[in-house]
């Protein structure tokens, strides 16, 4: 796995968005299971492959990780994840837990 995350950064460096996506999609399958709960560290590599989907483009993989995901709670980055991922072209609402001024 060490060196998929090696070539992915190296990638990511050279804003060679696809082929991290590639590399980090491969992490992905071995590391993030399809059910049950997931560990920080599986929902910041979630969060890698949007990101990197996003720079590259790659609806289709964007697609696939939010699948992959579902509906399983993730911590600060869900929000992010969400957004990255986000596909059925409704417009985006912006809410916060702020009391109105």
């Amino acid at each position: 796995m060490a060196s998929l995350d090696m070539s992915a950064r190296i990638y990511e460096g050279n804003g060679q968005w696809g082929a991290a996506t590639n590399e980090v999609r491969k992490m992905v399958v071995a590391e993030i299971p399809q059910q049950g709960d997931l560990t920080k560290a599986q929902q910041n590599l979630a969060l890698r492959l949007a990101s990197d989907a996003t720079q590259a483009e790659d609806l289709s993989t964007l697609d696939w990780i939010a699948s992959r995901i579902g509906n399983r709670q993730m911590d600060d980055s869900g929000p992010v994840f969400n957004l990255l991922t986000k596909r059925d072209g409704a417009p985006l609402k912006v809410t916060s837990n702020a009391e109105p001024q």
